[in-house]
């Protein structure tokens, strides 16, 4: 039985932080797929549509928080 890799949420209001993030998780074998939001709305859309393991926020987002989220 294979295992299943990790899913990870990348929040932040930083498009070049997100690419350099998502260039780096691509790269690991451990990461099965990874999802990426520029606000606080979009990730809570994304944590009610998919399973995720792991967040990596941003705790300065416009209007709220990583913090909240």
């Amino acid at each position: 039985m294979k295992n299943r890799g990790f899913n990870i949420l990348v929040v932040d209001d930083s498009a070049l932080i997100v690419e350099r993030l998502v260039n780096i998780l691509s790269d690991l074998p451990c990461v099965e797929s990874y999802f990426t939001a520029f606000d606080f709305e979009r990730a809570v859309v994304i944590l009610n549509q998919h399973e995720v393991n792991i967040a990596i926020l941003d705790i300065n987002l416009p209007g709220r928080n990583g913090i909240e989220l």
